[in-house]
Order: C-alpha cells, then structure tokens, then sequence
C-alpha cells in the first residue's frame, strides 16, 4: 500500500490529497460504525476502524468493487460520514479521548476539509443530518435537549424548541421533501415525528418494552421508514420498516443496524455482526430484506450477510 501526498490538519485526523486505497483483504479484517449511501447509489461511504493499525478512517467504497478509498484518517474516531445531497462533500464527526470534537467536511475527492462546528453544543449521541439543499445541518442541542438547530456550511445557527419534546437518542433525519423530522426518543424508546416549525412530535412505533428503536431513515419519497430495534438485555438488533402513521411495521433483517434505503429505494444499506462500537461487515439487501450480499468486512465477496 503506497502512502501519497499529505496535509495534516490537526492532531486528529490526517486528510488524504491523493487516493489511497485499501484491498479486499484488508477491509475484511477491518471493522465498521456507520455507512451511508452516495446520493447517486454507487457508493458507500463508511466509517472504519482497523484493530491491526490502530487507525479510523473515513473510506469510500464503490458498490460494483468494495475497494476502499480514503478520505481521511487519524488515530481518533471519525464516526457518522454521511453525503451531502448533492454528492459534493461528506460530512463527520472527530471525537477525542477528553470527550471533546467537532464537525468537519470534506469535498468528496478528498481536498478542503475543514471544521464546520464546535461538537460542544452539538449532540454527538443524537446524531445530525443534512437537509435537502446541502446548504445546513440538523442537529439536538447538547445544552439543552429538547431544542435542536439548524447550522450553515459557515457555523451559523437557528434554534427550534420542540413543545414537550422528550429526549433524543441515536438518530435524528429530515424527510426528502423537509416536512418532517424522524428522531428517536431515551425516555419512550420509540421514533417519533414532527413538523420543522415546532408542532408537537407523534409516536410513531408501539413496539414491546425490552427494545429500543434507533436511527430512524426515510425512503426517498418518504412513504417508510427505516429503523434499528435493539434488545435492552441482550440479543441481535434488527432492521425494520415502518409507515409514518405506524402502520405495516414489518422486520426486514433479522441481523442488522442502522440502515438506510437506497435512492432508487431498491435496497438497503446496513451494518452486522456487532463487536462492541463497531460491526463486522457492511451489507446489501433488497428492499424487502433478501438477497443479502457484504459489501465490506468479514465475508465480503465471499460469501452472503446472514
């Protein structure tokens, strides 16, 4: 693997000017924490931690070959890459060992990171996303939350308050058409949704009280959602689809987290094989959940995720 030309930013993470990519092989002993979809469904991009060289990466890896391109490494966490909707940048969140980070982007060839905004107002755990015109970024407010904002590219914010709002955990996303607003609850353990300008959340899930329902996604024309039900005691976490109403809740992966439709709407991305923080291999199913292929990780073009 040859290294190419560098820029270091900070002490945290290194941003490749040049492509560097990763084998087959090696992203078969790598591990995963997040993996979002490219806006144009060709790529995946991934947040990846490899045991062997105590290294986090954010990587790119295109559908049709699972080889791995880097965007940007460094010895802490890079977690939550995810693509801004018009394909031009990818977005993530560096943590530190004293709790401390902050929000970066970087052009999707991997040139112009930079710092967006200071993580000690923003939510680390409630998660973020773009809005639609790749211009802002939804977030909970770290302070209090039971507001959340919207930021600008240049660090500026909008406060909203939620009336009644109860706390947000794990997952937070803006509809495609931005009229509603998924997140997930620690209080209720359940997703709710609500309007941008403040009305009151809706529950939308009634699932048993020993699971947890996480990191809510849309479809692209906004008719489902997809969501994380995860055991409070023990047991594998599952990939379900939901209507906005709370209706046709149907489990589509039995082994599997934090997915996300494809923008045809056609497949779902997601993660297996929980290790701790992170996962064993990145996978591809079809809407309905079958014909399940990884992408990347242990397995990869070997043989079907389980």
């Amino acid at each position: 693997m040859k290294r190419l030309r560098l820029v270091t930013l900070n002490i945290s993470f290194t941003v490749l000017l040049s492509a560097l990519s990763y084998s087959q092989q090696e992203m078969k002993e790598a591990e995963f924490g997040w993996a979002r979809w490219s806006p144009d469904g060709s790529s995946v991009v991934a947040s990846v931690w490899r045991t062997n060289q105590a290294r986090h990466s954010i990587v790119v890896l295109p559908v049709q070959t699972g080889t791995a391109r880097t965007l940007a490494e460094g010895p802490h966490p890079g977690v939550s890459p995810t693509w801004s909707p018009d394909g031009r940048q990818v977005s993530y969140v560096v943590t530190r060992a004293d709790g401390t980070g902050s929000l970066w982007t970087v052009n999707s060839d991997g040139t112009d990171a930079h710092v967006v905004g200071d993580a000690a107002w923003i939510d680390l755990v409630g998660g973020y996303c773009w809005t639609s015109d790749s211009k802002h970024f939804l977030f909970f407010d770290a302070r209090n939350l039971r507001r959340y904002f919207v930021m600008d590219l240049a660090g500026n914010r909008q406060d909203i308050a939620l009336p009644n709002a109860t706390l947000p955990m794990h997952g937070i996303e803006w509809s495609p058409d931005r009229s509603r607003i998924a997140f997930s609850t620690s209080d209720t353990r359940r997703l709710h949704i609500a309007g941008p300008h403040a009305e009151q959340p809706r529950l939308v899930t009634r699932s048993l009280e020993t699971t947890w329902e996480t990191w809510p996604s849309w479809s692209p024309n906004a008719d489902k959602l997809l969501y994380t039900a995860s055991p409070i005691r023990s047991g594998k976490e599952s990939v379900w689809s939901v209507r906005p109403d709370g209706s046709d809740n149907q489990l589509r992966i039995a082994d599997g987290a934090r997915a996300q439709y494809s923008p045809d709407g056609r497949r779902i991305l997601y993660l297996q094989g929980r290790k701790g923080s992170y996962y064993e291999r990145i996978c591809l199913a079809n809407a309905e959940g079958s014909q399940a292929t990884a992408l990347a990780g242990e397995g990869s073009s070997l043989s079907a995720c389980r």
